[in-house]
């Protein structure tokens, strides 16, 4: 499986950004249990935000993606986008007050406007513009649960990005994936951002 997702990945993003050499980000997943069963497993809704710096980074630069595992729909809930909010990534300047790329948004922003949740089948490649407004959400049309339904995941993706090795700065490309490997190896989970080597907020030079 998971060679199936890189090639057939790789093939997308090769043409989105017109080449074959591209560094790649499949650190991470996302899972939803179902918190028909407790509702402390309910996801959290609403924390929009966007996942570039517009004071930083004000061009497009990173293409996000996920494979999902499972079907997603208003049943299971999922990925929230506001189509188009990309072009309106600068108004997000006077809300960014530090150099992190996670720019959080309160949703009395008016960026906030027809959000859409991603409808994805099983084995469908998901992506998204890292200046595009997106959240999680959980379920919004919730069924009755059946009392022998058996405890599941209703929500399983693979988190895939990958970016030309053109973009990498200040050190050469042999220098970065030693590095990159040498984190992987000491298990660090790095993000989508698969030219800069960034944990949990930490930038490694």
């Amino acid at each position: 499986m998971e060679y199936s997702i890189e090639s057939t990945s790789k093939k997308v993003y090769a043409h989105i950004w017109n080449t074959q050499e591209l560094l790649v980000s499949f650190d991470g997943c996302g899972i939803f249990r179902n918190w028909r069963n407790n509702p402390e497993w309910k996801t959290t809704s609403g924390w929009y935000h966007v996942d570039q710096n517009p004071k930083n980074k004000p061009d497009r630069c990173c293409i996000q993606g996920f494979v999902t595992l499972t079907d997603q729909n208003e049943k299971t809930g999922g990925l929230i986008v506001f189509p188009r909010s990309h072009l309106r990534f600068h108004e997000l300047l006077d809300v960014t007050k530090s150099s992190k790329d996670f720019i959080d948004i309160q949703n009395n922003n008016s960026i906030i406007t027809r959000g859409k949740l991603v409808h994805c089948q099983a084995g469908d490649l998901v992506l998204w513009d890292s200046r595009m407004v997106h959240c999680n959400s959980p379920a919004i049309a919730i069924e009755e649960r059946a009392k022998d339904e058996p405890i599941d995941l209703i929500r399983i993706v693979a988190y895939v990005s990958m970016s030309p090795t053109s973009f990498v700065r200040d050190q050469s490309l042999e220098e970065f994936r030693e590095k990159r490997k040498q984190m992987v190896e000491n298990n660090y989970t790095l993000t989508h951002w698969s030219t800069e080597l960034v944990v949990t907020g930490t930038v490694f030079t």
